[in-house]
């Protein structure tokens, strides 16, 4: 067990160490496909495990306490419209869809 699982411990965060959350990740999640509208197209749903769905739920006040810049969407009380201010002159836009992004991350990026 790392420096920072029994920190977390401390703090309340039981569950799977860090290091097993990060290391196999599919199987933490719930795979599923649907079909989409009219076009029929598939989308892969990766839905988190309720083990997986608390640890990330007991990490948020955590995560609460650091600083983060305007270019991180998923914070309490920032919505689209905050995110957008910092662009609204900007010449250029570059919008980017990271498909499969979670499966294409390993534990050494982390």
């Amino acid at each position: 067990m790392s420096i920072l699982d029994t920190w977390l411990k401390d703090k309340g965060v039981y569950g799977p160490t860090l290091f097993d959350l990060c290391s196999n990740s599919t199987k933490w999640y719930k795979i599923y496909d649907i079909r989409q509208g009219k076009s029929g197209k598939c989308r892969r749903i990766e839905e988190p495990l309720p083990a997986l769905k608390d640890a990330q739920q007991r990490l948020i006040p955590l995560f609460n306490k650091f600083p983060f810049s305007a270019a991180c969407s998923a914070l309490e009380g920032r919505g689209i419209s905050y995110n957008v201010a910092p662009h609204e002159d900007a010449k250029y836009i570059l919008k980017l869809d990271i498909e499969k992004c979670y499966q294409s991350t390993t534990q050494e990026m982390i």
